[in-house]
């Protein structure tokens, strides 16, 4: 596409963040509903569009550098990442593109990289003559609740947007197949509580295969790691911390015929995880 509009909406995404009008009643499917802004909504936008579908090349971006600095803007945004660690200084685009906005008196700010502590870096883009922008968290949950027959109720996460009525319906717990790690050969009535230590994204898309009438998910290491994983919910599951889910096994085997019902499109606030 010969023009600034991006075809995969990564720029529409960074723009709004930056400068994106006030909505309304905006939400996530139901979630988190409420008034959603950019940092700056009366910013105005120049647009470098330095990344095509047919490739992109460290020339490109610091031609639409050098000519954003000519047109006068006073801040340059981008989200992309630098090799630092593959390159020497001298020819990371990003450091020469950076420092030559410095001189002119243009802040440069710039991501981190999607790779937090899992990678063998903390961060990209670390020079000390740009802003490096990291992900941060924030104070709201969005979360599902699965209510005990005994009266104990669970709040964990969920980001599951379908149409799905879940109520006094058995607790599946199958100790050959906690880890949820198989499709099932049989669709089990009722739902199925998962506690192994597969990738969380792997249980899901197993029990999403098996169109269980729904799972919970306990958490095999601090909860806050494992929403990653749960951006995507294309099954009623809700993921809760292991104490949560030592009490609903503890519940599972104090009763013959546990019962539970699930509900979800909640806002957990003032939360942090």
């Amino acid at each position: 596409m010969n023009s600034a509009r991006d075809t995969r909406g990564h720029g529409t995404h960074t723009s709004s963040i930056i400068a994106g009008n006030y909505i309304n009643d905006a939400s996530y499917f139901g979630y988190a509903s409420g008034i959603a802004k950019g940092v700056a909504p009366r910013a105005r936008l120049a647009i470098y569009k330095v990344s095509w579908d047919e490739g992109s090349y460290c020339s490109d971006a610091l031609t639409g550098m050098d000519q954003a600095i000519a047109d006068g803007v006073d801040i340059i945004s981008i989200s992309m990442s630098s090799r630092a660690n593959e390159v020497p200084l001298h020819r990371d685009f990003l450091a020469i593109g950076s420092f030559s906005a410095l001189e002119k008196g243009v802040l440069v700010s710039t991501s981190a990289g999607n790779k937090g502590s899992s990678g063998n870096e903390i961060i990209r883009n670390g020079y000390p003559w740009f802003l490096t922008v990291t992900a941060g968290t924030i104070d709201r949950w969005f979360a599902g609740t699965l209510a005990l027959e005994n009266g104990i109720s669970i709040t964990g996460w969920t980001t599951f947007v379908g149409n799905a009525i879940i109520r006094d319906l058995p607790l599946v717990y199958d100790n050959r197949r906690v880890s949820c790690d198989k499709v099932f050969s049989y669709i089990p009535y009722g739902i199925i509580i998962c506690n192994g230590f597969r990738p969380l994204s792997y249980q899901i898309e197993c029990i999403a295969e098996t169109h269980a009438m729904g799972a919970i998910f306990i958490a095999s290491g601090p909860i806050s790691s494992e929403i990653e994983f749960m951006k995507e919910t294309p099954c009623p599951c809700i993921l809760i911390t292991q104490t949560d889910g030592i009490a609903l096994i503890q519940y599972y085997k104090s009763t013959s015929k546990p019962l539970a019902n699930m509900t979800f499109f909640q806002t957990v606030r003032n939360f942090e995880a």
